[in-house]
């Protein structure tokens, strides 16, 4: 994802015309919580699930993760993933992330 990162903001940078004024929002993958718990059973051969924990009691032991939390729920990341691909073939995907990290 950091190759992702760096190819983008090199031909980002290499095309002022096309890119001056606009904020895009970069992204290889949307997926839910429980999408990414399967990913990381299937990469990692350990089973994993998302418990999901009401903001208010996060909130009462962890008050910015559950302000993260409440954010990714109310707002999140608005990344136009065809538009991505589209400009920026090969984006990797957390599950090829994943794979490579190890």
């Amino acid at each position: 994802m950091r190759a992702d990162v760096g190819r983008i903001a090199a031909e980002v940078f290499g095309a002022p015309g096309e890119f001056l004024g606009r904020r895009i929002e970069i992204a290889g993958d949307e997926l839910t919580v429980t999408e990414i718990a399967e990913v990381f059973t299937k990469v990692g051969g350990t089973p994993t699930r998302f418990v999901h924990q009401p903001l208010e009691e996060l909130r009462a032991e962890a008050e910015e993760a559950a302000t993260m939390f409440g954010w990714f729920e109310n707002e999140g990341y608005q990344a136009d993933l065809p538009a991505l691909r589209e400009r920026f073939p090969g984006l990797v995907s957390f599950e090829t992330w994943l794979r490579e990290a190890q």
